[in-house]
């Protein structure tokens, strides 16, 4: 039996016992080296990674005999790695390896390197440190792990060229028979399943390692099933690191998680392409598989200014590029392989007018928005489509920064509504003032006095808060989701009666509850809409939750739902780059997890379903699922129009 060597949190309380007699009171070391490592590791182990750090070069550098020396220099080069300092971690990794070459840990060693080559962007580095790793281990779960990872980089970063050459350069026989087996998988991929087979005998004729039989027994096992139809790829292209890097690992996650409930398409593999948030490295990534063609689709990039960056490249290599979250105008006009499942912020202000012209029967409108561009964006589709339903915005206000005080623009708000009620009240009758009887007996200047006097009051009653204005028939809100903070209780302090309509920032329930008194009936326009109420979702959460160890987001629900579409154009016999494209912009209300998806309507490519929701009594309903249109016009204005 192979002797596994436990991994670095139980070798911990090995080394600690190590040359001592298992007594009580020796349990509680006073040695200050032991100390010092048993809390860099419980740091490591707690993702402090910086203080793990700071602690391992302390022991690192501390003069004399340390009885942990080769165990301090294996976290040291994993902590490296941790905190982004790759080129440190394979620095100290190869110091390891010169100084400790007969040491248990090089298998970690390895490893470690092969993964600072990879964020390092060096993919054939990288596999073969994967493999070096493979090779000493005596640990087979590291080791499954480590060809795991080699099998992903050499998938998703090399070409067949280049994993061809790993194995012409392997030293012996198991370095060659891993790189074979990842060559093996390249041309099943490929759809080369001639080059397959005659790989796969070489290999069944090789003693290959334990560790690689059940890879290459599942791979055998593709090459019958498959025949000679290609596997197929779809690319997720979004940040997987920095600032960013939870929206990629949500949005990879319900991709991932579509895919492991499609059982009829086991021929489908995922790339993960890490742009960094960046536009230079968007291009980077997609050139990386732009000759790979069986890399049909590619679900990303995130944020729309990735989107412009890839859009040429894109274009160029008919590549359908799906963004499920860039809601930027103008994207999906830069070439047909652009499409976006969120709808963009012309669709957004479109429907929030047109079913406040239309459904609502509202006619005047005033808006408050943040002067930035996504909120002039919304703000002024939202005015144009007013004006074209016959309705008018009396008045937009605008405030920059955070509106930590926008009582300047409420009080614009109110003179506006004075306006409209001057304009639709009846003339001021003067008798309610004075009667006459009171003015036969006053001298005319006594008079004129009295009713200036009472006239002012009658003003500073008007202006007073405690007067509901009810001439603007709504208010469209259009603003960030921080700012719901400043601008909810002020819109309360003002005393409107009108309707309120916000984007999709007021989507969160936890400030509808904290503002409920004041918003009470406001409708809220969505790009997604998240079902808790209903059975179906419930038991999707439950299985999600089991197969994911995690509940999801909205981000998730977007991927799930990108690749749930995919996979179903895939089944109905899309298989190439042109027909993925066509089918998507043929694509007319198809019901998702989190949204309707509409890309052939006014606006070709984008999103033009909207979900249309109310808050009230606090709780939120759907009232709507609205796709953008043109106004319906009534037969007497044709008849007129003729």
């Amino acid at each position: 039996m192979k002797y596994v060597r436990p991994r670095v949190i139980i070798f911990v309380i090995i080394l600690g016992l190590a040359g001592t007699a298992v007594t009580a009171p020796q349990l509680f070391t006073s040695d200050p080296t032991k100390q010092q490592f048993d809390k860099g590791v419980e740091a490591y182990n707690n993702q402090h990674y910086e203080q793990a750090l700071e602690l391992f070069q302390e022991l690192y550098v501390e003069p004399g005999f340390n009885k942990y020396a080769t165990a301090t220099h294996l976290m040291l080069v994993k902590s490296y790695h941790k905190v982004g300092l790759e080129r440190q971690s394979i620095r100290y990794g190869k110091v390891f390896i010169s100084q400790y070459s007969s040491s248990n840990y090089l298998d970690d060693i390895y490893f470690a390197m092969a993964e600072s080559y990879l964020s390092l962007q060096q993919y054939y580095n990288a596999a073969n440190y994967f493999a070096y790793s493979i090779t000493m281990s005596r640990d087979n779960a590291l080791a499954r792990i480590a060809l795991d990872n080699l099998l992903k980089t050499a998938d998703a970063y090399l070409t067949m060229e280049e994993v061809q050459a790993l194995v012409d350069g392997a030293i012996g026989d198991d370095e060659a028979n891993i790189f074979r087996l990842a060559l093996l998988e390249e041309y099943i991929l490929a759809g080369e399943m001639s080059l397959a087979s005659t790989t796969a005998q070489e290999l069944e004729q090789a003693r290959l390692n334990d560790i690689l039989l059940p890879t290459f027994r599942a791979l055998k096992k593709a090459i019958r099933i498959e025949g000679d139809q290609p596997r197929l790829a779809i690319g997720v292209l979004a940040p997987f690191s920095g600032s960013s890097a939870d929206v990629g690992k949500e949005l990879l996650r319900g991709v991932r998680y579509a895919l492991s409930k499609e059982n009829e398409l086991s021929r489908i593999s995922v790339i993960r392409l890490d742009n960094h948030g960046s536009g230079l490295e968007t291009v980077q990534q997609l050139q990386r598989i732009a000759d790979h063609t069986r890399v049909i689709a590619v679900i990303g990039p995130v944020w729309s200014e990735n989107v412009i960056s890839g859009a040429a490249l894109a274009g160029k290599d008919r590549l359908p590029l799906i963004t499920p979250t860039a809601a930027g105008n103008g994207l999906a006009g830069l070439n047909e392989f652009i499409f976006q499942l969120s709808p963009d912020y012309e669709t957004r202000g479109k429907a929030a007018a047109q079913y406040a012209s239309d459904s609502l029967r509202l006619q005047t409108f005033a808006t408050i928005s943040p002067a930035d561009p996504q909120g002039k964006a919304l703000t002024d589709a939202f005015t144009a489509e007013v004006e074209k339903r016959g309705g008018e915005v009396v008045t937009q206000v605008w405030y920059s920064g955070i509106p930590e005080d926008p009582s300047e623009q409420f009080k614009h708000l109110r003179k506006v509504g004075f306006q409209l009620r001057k304009q639709y009240a009846p003339p001021i009758d003067t008798s309610q003032f004075v009667s006459d009887s009171l003015q036969a007996t006053l001298p005319d200047s006594e008079f004129v006095a009295l009713f200036k006097k009472q006239l002012e009051e009658y003003r500073e009653e008007i202006d007073s808060t405690e007067i509901t204005l009810k001439h603007i028939d709504g208010m469209y809100f259009p603003i960030r989701n921080s700012d719901i903070d400043y601008i909810a209780p002020q819109f309360a302090l003002y005393n409107f009666d009108t309707q309120v309509l916000g984007n999709v920032d007021w989507y969160d329930e936890q400030k509808l509850q904290q503002y409920a008194s004041y918003i009470d009936s406001m409708i809220i326009f969505s790009d997604h809409y998240i079902p808790d109420d209903q059975q179906s979702y419930q038991q999707f959460v439950t299985d999600f939750r089991k197969t994911t160890n995690a509940s999801p987001s909205a981000i998730d629900l977007y991927g799930f739902d990108t690749m749930s579409l995919l996979l179903q154009l895939i089944k109905e016999g899309n298989s190439t780059r042109a027909s993925i494209a066509i089918a998507l912009r043929e694509m007319h209300k198809v019901r998702g997890m989190a949204r309707m998806y509409t890309l052939n309507g006014l606006r070709r490519r984008v999103n033009q379903s909207m979900e249309v929701l109310q808050y009230r009594r606090r709780h939120l309903y759907p009232l709507d699922v609205m796709t953008i249109g043109p106004r319906k016009t009534h037969p007497i204005e044709s008849y007129f129009a003729e």
